[in-house]
């Protein structure tokens, strides 16, 4: 088996036993990597690669505004918002051919990552059942 046939082995692991909130987790990885790998591209005037990532990176955060539930917590209509932005300024850089909006947005989508990871650790932490050592004989 190829390395890159092991690897796609071990993502598809990784997403099927995830949480919802480790697959959030897991988007915006992804979402990241597209937004690096279109400005690089950008950069290097790979014109359709740069399309393929930055077309990745939107079908990534319509995900995420599917996922969305705006009636369940109040900053949710403020995300989606938010998430509307970053849909905009990638498809300015797309059209543009300009890394100056992925200068924009990769800033923000790397907070909302750390925020949701955050988020993720702390539900893991209270999922884990305390160990009590008993002392007394």
């Amino acid at each position: 088996m190829s390395l890159a046939n092991q690897v796609q082995k071990y993502q598809l692991v990784q997403i099927e036993s995830s949480t919802p909130e480790g697959l959030v987790v897991l988007a915006y990885d992804a979402l990241l990597k597209f937004l690096y790998a279109g400005k690089a591209n950008i950069a290097e005037k790979n014109i359709e690669e740069s399309h393929v990532a930055l077309k990745k990176a939107q079908l990534l955060i319509w995900e995420l505004i599917n996922a969305l539930k705006t009636d369940a917590w109040e900053g949710a209509t403020d995300l989606l918002r938010l998430y509307q932005y970053l849909l905009s300024e990638i498809a300015t850089a797309n059209v543009q051919k300009n890394a100056d909006p992925l200068e924009r947005v990769i800033p923000m989508v790397r907070q909302l990552r750390d925020a949701w990871s955050n988020a993720y650790k702390q539900v893991q932490a209270q999922k884990k059942p305390s160990i009590s050592v008993n002392t007394r004989g």
